[in-house]
């Protein structure tokens, strides 16, 4: 499951992806000339109608630039599935450390109607 959006800002994917019965969450977005500075930040937090939820012990390797977008895939624990399925909006936070005052990322994509249709499809179908 897929949600896009193209913005001033760049480019804004969040992802579900199932492989092996396993679903993940997998964020693409452009860091805006900034890649590297992403790269070095230690804390990363999925946004939750814009409250940070810490998810760096989640990574399941190092986020890269791809085509100089930030690419970044992390374990979905039950409860975050639950968190996201409740969702209004998602978004990622990289972040020098958890709370820092600023980060690079998005925040705020609205899960449609038919978003959360297909997000249901897709958990029934990833077991």
């Amino acid at each position: 499951m897929k949600g896009e959006r193209d913005t001033m800002h760049g480019i804004n994917k969040f992802l579900l992806i199932c492989a092996n019965k396993r679903l993940s969450l997998y964020f693409i977005f452009d860091p805006l000339r900034r890649g590297d500075e992403v790269l070095s930040m230690g804390s990363q937090s999925l946004l939750i109608n814009g409250e940070p939820i810490p998810i760096w012990n989640l990574k399941t390797g190092p986020a890269r630039l791809h085509n100089a977008w930030v690419n970044a895939e992390y374990r979905l624990t039950p409860e975050l599935l639950q968190r996201i399925r409740a969702a209004k909006t998602v978004g990622i936070a990289f972040q020098f450390y958890d709370g820092a005052p600023l980060f690079l990322g998005f925040d705020r994509m609205e899960i449609s109607a038919e978003g959360r249709k297909k997000l249901e499809g897709l958990v029934a179908t990833c077991r």
